[in-house]
């Protein structure tokens, strides 16, 4: 006798059920949780436009919603404030960008490609200086300021903040320097090529989403910094972002809707960076993880 097989229909398991609905519950439960977290970190964000464009009393009596007539000369007011504070960050953060970068680059390819006396010491005293909080050296720097004749200027601003940059530049650029194939270098030797070109026509392009980076956490630090301009500086022409902003904070009364204003005018540099280099963070997270 022969056997004959018997098509028969699927039937699910009785436990695929319970598993798909409690995959679907996880999943739902994930994506609300996201949804929580993205509002709570927008929601500041979205305050503060609402409060820039509502007079004080408009403020007093509807806090939480949108009240009209909008008051749009509010930006006008806090613009006509701090349009040359903006341009002093700008020099101020942009500077210390281009420090940091520059000096930060050299001596990280010097202590992942250089073969010198004392390179690992060196290179962990450096690493030494980030477990030092940054409030424990403002009397230090004020000193120096003080002594080198860079009280009230930018430049007062900048040196300082490229020297406290470095430390975490430099921690960062050489892992991925070191990370670099050896191959490149070795041919670029084979064929006469000097450190200071390996350096310039290999590990800098090759670099270019870890320094875009850096790059961007130096300009973050230095853009809403208010302690270190607040002792540097004295001259109102002078002031940078956040003390321009200080202004409508008076001994009576707040200026809660142009300072709102000016908040929101300050974010903008910020965000346009941000979206300008998605693609370069993509391109770093990549690397990383091919690595």
């Amino acid at each position: 006798m022969t056997g004959q097989t018997v098509d028969r229909p699927f039937t699910s398991s009785p436990d695929a059920a319970p598993v798909e609905l409690g995959a679907r519950f996880k999943s739902a439960l994930h994506h609300a949780l996201l949804l929580f977290l993205l509002l709570l970190t927008f929601f500041p964000f979205f305050i503060a436009i609402l409060t820039s464009l509502k007079s004080f009393q408009q403020l007093l009596s509807n806090f939480w919603l949108p009240a009209f007539p909008l008051q749009l000369h509010n930006y006008v007011m806090a613009w006509n404030e701090i349009y040359r504070s903006i341009i002093n960050s700008s020099l101020v953060s942009l500077g210390a960008v281009a420090g940091v970068l520059l000096c930060a680059s050299l001596a990280s390819y010097a202590f992942a490609r250089i073969d010198f006396a004392w390179r690992d010491g060196a290179y962990y005293l450096v690493l030494s200086l980030l477990m030092i909080p940054g409030v424990l050296t403002l009397i230090g720097r004020y000193l120096l300021i003080v002594q080198f004749g860079l009280m009230n200027s930018l430049w007062g601003l900048i040196l300082p903040y490229i020297a406290g940059g470095l430390a975490f530049a430099v921690f960062l650029l050489t892992g991925f320097f070191s990370d670099l194939p050896e191959e490149l270098f070795e041919a670029a030797r084979m064929d006469g090529g000097t450190e200071l070109q390996m350096y310039r026509l290999i590990a800098l392009p090759l670099s270019r989403p870890i320094m875009a980076i850096v790059g961007l956490l130096t300009f973050l630090s230095t853009w809403g910094d208010y302690v270190w301009p607040l002792l540097v500086l004295r001259s109102p022409e002078k002031f940078t972002l956040m003390l321009g902003l200080a202004k409508f904070t008076g001994n009576s009364q707040v200026m809660f809707g142009p300072l709102m204003a000016g908040y929101v005018i300050a974010s903008v540099p910020t965000a346009i960076i941000i979206i300008l280099m998605m693609r370069t963070f993509a391109g770093a997270a990549l690397v990383g993880a091919f690595k």
